[in-house]
C-alpha cells in the first residue's frame, strides 16, 4: 500500500463497497472511476476474449451482487478508448471546490481557500458589456490564484469539479440564487453539495432545501460574518442544512475559519433547516444594536463633556485594553482619529445610516415568534429615523430648543451604563435563538454559537468570550442606576439614546413585581371579548366578563 501513496492506477471489479473502502484505507485523493455497460455488451466481450480469467457464465452472478459506487465518475463503455481516456484524465485533474459569484465576498474567500492549498474551479456569469472574463481576469492578477481554473461557462465549470461536487455560492440573496439553481441543478448528480455563503433568508433557504433533497442534492445555509477582511483571513462560519451534507464540506470550510483562543475552527455545525442563516440575521440584529449603542454613546461624549473626536477615542482605547473590548470598538477608534486637511472626516459624513436586508428580517423574526428584541428593532427604526426630511428636524429642533435641560455625565458610569446595555442586547438575541430553536426543532447549541462568534465576525468581543460566565442579573444589580442615570440625563439634554432606554424599558419590565399589562388584556375584553386570567385563579383559566 505505501507504494500506492505516489500515484497508482488499480484495476480491479471492486464490486461491493466494503471491498472500495478496503482499497481506499490510509490512500488519500482516491478516484473511482465506473466503466458501465449492460449484460449483452459485456457478455459479447466475454465471449470474444478467449484467454479471459474470467468465463462468460459468471457475467450474471457478478452484476447481481454490484453495488454502484455513489461517488465515482461513470463512464459508458460504447466510447471509444481515446474518448474514455480523456474522460479520465480531466476527471483525476478536477478540482476539489467550486465557487460562483466573484464580487468582494467571493473574491475574499477565494482567495482564502487557495491560500490553504485548496485546489479551486471559480465561475462568474458572462455579461457582454458589463461582466466579461471575470474570473480569468482574478487569476492573472492575482498569484494566490495561479493554479485555480476560472469559467464563465457554467457547464464547463461542473464538469471541472471533483465527485462529489462541493459548490460555493456567492450570489445576491432572492430571485438571483433560485434562477441558478433553475440553471445549476440539472447539471449535477446526487450527493453534491451546494453552499449558499450569502445573506439569504432562512425561510428561503428552508424551501431550498427541501426542494433539492427531492433531487437528492445537499443545500447548506451558511452564515458567514468578518466582511472581506473577514472572509479574506478567516470568518464566523454558520452552516445549517443537512449534517450529512454539512459532512461533505466541514474540512473545507473549517480550513479557512477564525480560529478561538484554542485554536478550534470558529466555524460548528448549526442544525437543521435554515437555522445557520437565521442565526447570521440575529447576529446581524445583535451588530445592529451594538452599532447604535456605540453612537450613542459616542454622541453623549460629543454633546454631553464637549469631547472632541480625539479624545473620544482615548477613552475608547482605554476602554478596548479591558471588558469592553470588540472589534466594533476598535474600528470606532480608527473612525474618530481619522482626519482629511487637518479637519475630522466624522464630521463631514451626513448623519443618515441606511439598513439592508437582514435588520430587517430579525425585526420580523422577533415579531413573528413574539419575543422581546427591542434593542436591535430600536437599532433598526433609529436608521429609519435618521432619514427624517429636513423640515420635519428644523419643526422639531424649534420646538424642543428651549425645553432641553442639561445634566452631569461621568465616564466611568457611561462605561457601565453601555456595558449593562450590551449585556441586555446580547441577553435578547440569544433567547430569540433559543426561541426559535425549541419551536423549528433545531438543537441549536447557544454555548457552541457563542464560541463560533469569539473571532472572526462583527460581534466578536471579550463580551462575548464571557457570555457564559456572566449573568444579567448580577449585572443589573450593579449597574442599572447607573444605566437609567445616564439614559435619563442624555435625554434632559436633548440626546437621542433609543437603544439604552429600550435597554432601561426592557430591565424595568422583567423586574417588576406588577405589569400594567393586566390592564391592557382587560381592554381587550372589554371591546373585544379577548378574555383574561385572574391571579386569584388557581387553575388559571380564561374568561370573559361584562363590563357594565
Amino acid at each position: 500500500q505505501q507504494s500506492l501513496l505516489n500515484g497508482a492506477i488499480i484495476a480491479c471489479s471492486a464490486l461491493k463497497e466494503v471491498y472500495r473502502i478496503i482499497l481506499m484505507d490510509g490512500i488519500n485523493n482516491v478516484h473511482w472511476i465506473f466503466l458501465d455497460g449492460d449484460y449483452e455488451t459485456l457478455n459479447q466481450r466475454l465471449i470474444a476474449r478467449s484467454d479471459h480469467y474470467m468465463p462468460a457464465s459468471l457475467l450474471k452472478s457478478q452484476l447481481d451482487i454490484l453495488e454502484l459506487p455513489k461517488n465515482a465518475l461513470r463512464i459508458n463503455i460504447d466510447y471509444s478508448p481515446e474518448i474514455i481516456t480523456e474522460t479520465i484524465v480531466n476527471y483525476i485533474a478536477s478540482t476539489k471546490l467550486g465557487l460562483i459569484g466573484l464580487g468582494v465576498m467571493g473574491k475574499s474567500l477565494a482567495l482564502n481557500f487557495a491560500s490553504k492549498g485548496i485546489q479551486l474551479s471559480i465561475f462568474n456569469r458572462h455579461v457582454a458589456g458589463k461582466e466579461e472574463g471575470i474570473a480569468k481576469k482574478l487569476v492573472t492578477e492575482n498569484i494566490e490564484l495561479q493554479y485555480a481554473k476560472p469559467f464563465d461557462n457554467l457547464t464547463a465549470f461542473v464538469q471541472s469539479l471533483e465527485l462529489p461536487r462541493k459548490i460555493i455560492l456567492m450570489v445576491n440573496a432572492g430571485t438571483a440564487i433560485d434562477e441558478l439553481l433553475t440553471e445549476l441543478v440539472p447539471l449535477l448528480n446526487e450527493n453534491d453539495v451546494i453552499v449558499d455563503c450569502g445573506n439569504s433568508h432562512y425561510l428561503d433557504t428552508t424551501t431550498r432545501i427541501k426542494k433539492l433533497r427531492k433531487n437528492k442534492i445537499h443545500f447548506i445555509g451558511a452564515g458567514v460574518s468578518g466582511g472581506e477582511e473577514g472572509a479574506l483571513k478567516g470568518p464566523s462560519i454558520m452552516p445549517g442544512g443537512d449534517l450529512s451534507g454539512y459532512n461533505y464540506v466541514k474540512d473545507l470550510l473549517e480550513s479557512i475559519a477564525a480560529k478561538d483562543k484554542s485554536g478550534k475552527p470558529c466555524c460548528s455545525f448549526i442544525g437543521a433547516d435554515g437555522s445557520g442563516h437565521f442565526v447570521k440575521m440575529v447576529h446581524n440584529g445583535i451588530e445592529y444594536a451594538e452599532m447604535q449603542l456605540l453612537a450613542e454613546i459616542y454622541i453623549i461624549l460629543r454633546k454631553g463633556l464637549l469631547l472632541n473626536p480625539e479624545q473620544i477615542a482615548a477613552i475608547f482605547y482605554d476602554w478596548n485594553k479591558g471588558d469592553l473590548q470588540s472589534y466594533l470598538l476598535q474600528i470606532t477608534i480608527d473612525i474618530l482619529r481619522k482626519k482629511e486637511n487637518d479637519k475630522w472626516l466624522i464630521d463631514d459624513i451626513v448623519g443618515v445610516a441606511l439598513s439592508k436586508g437582514t435588520g430587517r428580517w430579525a425585526a420580523h423574526a422577533a415579531v413573528d415568534l413574539g419575543t422581546p428584541a427591542g434593542m436591535m428593532t430600536a437599532a433598526l427604526f433609529a436608521r429609519f429615523n435618521s432619514e427624517k426630511n429636513s423640515d420635519a428636524q428644523s419643526i422639531a429642533t424649534f420646538n424642543l430648543n428651549e425645553q432641553k435641560a442639561t445634566g452631569t455625565f461621568e465616564i466611568n458610569e457611561i462605561a457601565k451604563a453601555y456595558q449593562l446595555a450590551r449585556m441586555v442586547n446580547h441577553h435578547q438575541g440569544f433567547e430569540m435563538i433559543k426561541l426559535a430553536s425549541a419551536q423549528n426543532h433545531w438543537s441549536i447549541n447557544v454555548i457552541e454559537l457563542a464560541r463560533i462568534w469569539t473571532n472572526g465576525c462583527i460581534i466578536r468581543s471579550t463580551l462575548m468570550e464571557q457570555l457564559n460566565e456572566m449573568s444579567l442579573v448580577n449585572s443589573s444589580k450593579q449597574y442599572f442606576s447607573v444605566l437609567a442615570k445616564i439614559t435619563a440625563t442624555a435625554m434632559q439634554s436633548g440626546i437621542a439614546v433609543p437603544a439604552l432606554s429600550e435597554a432601561v424599558n426592557f430591565l424595568n419590565t422583567i423586574s417588576s413585581d406588577d405589569s400594567p399589562m393586566g390592564l391592557i388584556q382587560a381592554q381587550r375584553d372589554y371591546f373585544g371579548a379577548h378574555q383574561f386570567i385572574r391571579k386569584s385563579d388557581s387553575e388559571k383559566k380564561s374568561i370573559h366578563i361584562h363590563w357594565k
